[in-house]
């Protein structure tokens, strides 16, 4: 028990030192939190804005030269007025943002929209947001409306859909401050066009202050007030438009914008209607509207009833069935070995008393009856007494060891079993299971198996035998007390199975109700600087607050019930010690062996108790590797490699097609088709753009190419090869995907350039230098200053989101695959190193097939083919110049409603002069 109690503070000592250093960090000013409200900032509400202030990001060391700084900065935003942030990919635009002072919270797209304001739900003013923030077609599209769950990190959603649904929550509030960080770089140029003039320049933005980063400057001129230009942390131009233009600033920008944008700021914007036309006709309903419930994840299954056989079966296996064998005869051991001292100590005391008469009369003798009596020679007594010890020492040392191995074999078993599973489970689970119900099995539950589940498997064990073994030396030394001994066994059994299935289904409340607590913890680290501007602090910690409560709550009345029980059977044990005495006592037994009785009685009732405590508690423990056995029959993807049908090494070779045949995509079996039955084919060595309103499927085609999402009918061939047939590992080792939302781990660039150092240091410079991330990486802005590749790289915070597409681009790059899909690769560049990054993809990859997905126009103009998508079908497809002398065309009338209609007319003909010279 000591050795316990000091092994738990040592645990909780732990525990208060890491409690204790999370305490001791710094925490963020008075004024960036909504919870110290009562502290009053001390600055002038008509300013906002920077004085003499410089700014860094926590990530790289203190002495690092490409460390970043953003300052100093001496400027005053223009209340009640739109302005301009911009500069190139890395300038330090979010930063700005993030001084001043995302996501989506796992609930409705209403919930999100409206966010806890203190409007609560203004019916005009929300309908008035969804218009603005070009929201109508996309609810229409939902069967529930803006009852549609949208899962954590809005992962229904397209990453369009996801910028305009966290505008419209921003501009449902009543804040007068609104910080945007590139909204438009997600969504098309008619959607952008329509938030310009309707969200940004609208009735809804009167007289509020707004700040937004944007690479598309000419779109947002005419309705912006002040500009700040920023390159490598430095400000270089800033002050309100009228003062740039007088100054001759203004026209510079402006003259390189037009050069590189889509964008048209006198051009009426697309309406919805338009919209409606390129989205092919999708019938039109109230966005309102609840047909169905909209309910992406269900609650978490709670197990019923008695934990399966199925779940033991799995521990003991998991651990080795041979360990657990030699684990109960040590126990079987430990306890004979126990019960032979108890009646040694008791004959070493009547041997004291007993004559060598006595002993010389009897027919038969214990092996101790031939020893000389302690009162002549103790010693012999003392060896043997010293020999039982020393073999009860071993025999517990080697129980205790063996256990702890069986448990960490068990343990490591199922975590790497369910580490296998959930790696290979398709993304529609992850579509519908909360991160914090994940979470909670790989820290909770595993911790259960990793610690208590082999104490309560031990105790059970050697409490079963306790209870057996006191019993028995119970009747062989006084079998008076057999009959009170089956009643008062059958009282403890009577007590039992309520306790039992009372904690039981308390335990599995308490373990589904931390889920929850898990979830909004993670959502809330995920989404912290949108909670914080929104003053939304109080409400999470609130929230957190509950959930935390109400499983706190399970947990307390978890041990009112322990006690309930330990309190009647303590009242048993009590009697049974009473009767046992009485009748060893009344029976004219020994001294010796009356007291070995009545401390076996004592065992009798602890154990008793112990039992169907430790019985329930391993049960209880149980539910861990039973939820833990619920995910290793997760649904699984295709199988890795599928030997007999494995592609040639050179697979897929620059000379093969890309051909689609009849793709029809479901998420689930019971949604919609994403995808309609579209065909196309991609020949060797081909470019093809992929245009379309967001939410049109692009992004699904291009997932559906690696099987990230399966067809649900269709086919898609690859140099000769049906992509279904073969295994996944084959598949996607071959196919590139550069997507929109980039995945860096922590780590260095050249980690997370090479994951699998398959290339020297050389090759990954060159990337570098070619993807242009060496000048892009270097801070100071300086020629002469290189990036080394161990340059740390956190998951996120120390790079741009620009910057981690161009690292996710040098990686692409890097593999040279002979079939390359960018999605949106690169939305968050700035327009003039775009330029760059595709004369990089051109010469790259002039030999592979490229499709590319993109909102601006101009990036795929001279690719050779132009895929328009909508509805989920195929609109149009051919070169750009049939497409944009299409008359009445889709593709032609986004262009038409872009910037600069002439210019890229002149590109896509252009191209295909060139094209026709070639050939």
């Amino acid at each position: 028990m000591l050795p316990e109690q000091v092994f738990a503070l040592l645990h909780a000592y732990v525990s208060m030192q890491r409690i204790e250093e999370f305490l001791n960090e710094a925490e963020v000013p008075d004024w960036a939190s909504s919870l110290k409200s009562d502290i009053s900032p001390d600055v002038s509400e008509d300013k906002i804005g920077f004085k003499a202030a410089s700014f860094e990001w926590d990530v790289a060391p203190k002495n690092e030269p490409s460390r970043f700084t953003l300052g100093p900065l001496n400027i005053e935003f223009p209340k009640g007025k739109l302005t301009l942030v911009i500069g190139p990919t890395g300038s330090g635009k979010s930063a700005l943002l993030n001084a001043l002072l995302g996501g989506l919270e796992h609930a409705t797209i209403k919930d999100n929209i409206i966010f806890g304001s203190r409007l609560g739900y203004d019916e005009a003013r929300y309908q008035a947001v969804i218009e603005a923030c070009a929201l109508t077609r996309d609810l229409e599209v939902f069967d529930a409306g803006d009852s549609t769950e949208i899962g954590e990190k809005g992962i229904t959603l397209s990453g369009g859909q996801r910028a305009r649904i966290a505008l419209a929550r921003a501009l449902y509030s009543q804040a007068s401050l609104i910080l945007l960080d590139d909204p438009l770089a997600a969504v098309d140029m008619h959607t952008a066009q329509h938030l310009v003039k309707n969200a940004l320049s609208g009735p809804l933005a009167e007289n509020r202050t707004i700040i937004l980063v944007t690479h598309h400057i000419t779109l947002c001129l005419p309705v912006a007030s002040y500009l700040v230009e920023l390159s490598f942390g430095d400000v270089l131009h800033w002050g309100t438009i009228q003062s740039l233009q007088e100054r001759g600033q203004l026209q510079q920008l402006v003259a390189a914008e037009d050069i590189k944008d889509d964008s048209l700021p006198d051009t009426e914007a697309v309406t919805l209607e338009n919209e409606a036309d390129l989205a092919a006709g999708m019938q039109v309903t109230n966005p309102t509207r609840k047909p169905s419930s909209g309910k992406l994840v269900e609650a978490e299954a709670r197990a019923e009833g008695r934990v399966s056989l199925r779940s033991y079966l799995t521990y003991i296996r998991a651990a080795g069935i041979i360990a657990w064998i030699l684990t109960l005869l040590l126990v079987i051991q430990m306890r004979l070995i126990n019960i032979a001292v108890q009646f040694y100590l008791a004959r070493w005391g009547e041997a004291y008393e007993d004559s060598e008469a006595s002993r010389s009369n009897q027919n038969w003798h214990w092996p101790w009856e031939r020893l000389p009596s302690p009162n002549q020679n103790v010693v012999p007594w003392l060896m043997i007494y010293f020999y039982l010890s020393m073999a009860g020492a071993f025999s517990v040392l080697a129980y205790i060891s063996l256990g702890y191995y069986a448990s960490l074999q068990a343990s490591r078993t199922l975590f790497n079993a369910m580490l296998t599973r959930l790696a290979a489970a398709p993304t529609r689970f992850f579509d519908i299971t909360p991160i914090g119900r994940i979470l909670n099995r790989w820290t909770s539950d595993i911790n259960t198996v990793d610690g208590q589940l082999q104490s309560s498997f031990r105790a059970a064990l050697y409490g079963s035998l306790n209870f057996l073994a006191s019993f028995t030396v119970i009747i062989c030394v006084v079998p008076s007390f057999a009959p009170f001994a089956v009643v008062i066994a059958w009282l403890y059994v009577r007590l039992a199975p309520s306790y039992v299935q009372a904690s039981r289904d308390l335990r599995r409340l308490e373990s589904v109700s931390l889920s929850p607590a898990f979830a909004g913890f993670d959502e809330l680290l995920r989404g912290l600087p949108h909670v914080r501007a929104f003053g939304m602090e109080k409400r999470y910690q609130d929230g957190f607050y509950k959930k935390v409560d109400k499983f706190q709550s399970f947990d307390h009345v978890y041990w009112l019930v322990a006690n309930w029980l330990r309190w009647r059977y303590d009242c048993l044990g009590s009697v049974v010690v009473f009767l046992t005495t009485v009748f060893a006592l009344w029976s004219g037994i020994g001294d010796g062996l009356a007291a070995l009785v009545i401390v076996q009685a004592e065992v009798f009732a602890e154990a008793s108790r112990q039992l169907v405590t430790v019985l329930a508690q391993l049960e209880l423990d149980f539910n861990s590797v039973e939820r833990i056995v619920e995910y290793l029959d997760v649904p699984q993807e295709a199988p890795a490699m599928i030997e007999e049908k494995r592609p040639p090494a050179y697979w897929p070779s620059n000379s093969g097609e890309l051909s689609v045949n009849n793709l029809e995509v479901k998420y689930a079996p019971d949604l919609p088709s994403v995808l309609h039955q579209i065909s196309f084919t991609v020949r060797p060595s081909e470019k093809i753009g992929v245009v379309g309103r967001t939410g049109s499927g692009k992004s699904t085609l291009a997932l559906s190419l690696l099987r990230i999402v399966e067809p649900c009918g269709g086919s898609i061939v690859i140099d000769g090869v049906d992509i279904s047939t073969i295994g996944l590992d084959d598949l996607r080792t071959r196919v590139t995907i550069v997507s929109q939302d980039v995945s860096l781990f922590s780590g260095t660039i050249r980690s997370n350039l090479d994951p699998f150092a398959e290339h020297t240091d050389q090759e990954c410079w060159e990337v570098l230098e070619r993807c242009h991330l060496t000048s892009v990486l270097n801070r100071s802005g300086e020629n002469n200053s290189s990036v080394p590749l161990d340059t740390p790289i956190s998951q996120s915070g120390s790079l741009s989101a620009g910057e981690r597409q161009l690292v996710a681009l040098a990686r692409a790059v890097l593999r040279r695959s002979s079939v390359v899909i960018m999605d949106e690769a690169t939305s968050q560049i700035d327009t003039d190193l775009d330029d760059q990054i595709q004369r990089t993809i051109r010469e790259e990859f002039a030999s592979s097939i490229v499709i590319t997905i993109a909102h601006r126009l101009k990036t795929v103009l001279d690719y050779d083919r132009i895929l328009v998508l909508g509805g989920g079908e195929v609109l149009e497809f051919d070169t750009p110049r049939t497409l944009i002398n299409k008359r009445g065309g889709v593709f032609r009338e986004m262009c038409k409603a872009s910037a600069d209609w002439p210019m890229l007319r002149s590109i896509a003909l252009g191209k295909e002069v060139t094209n026709g010279s070639s050939s």
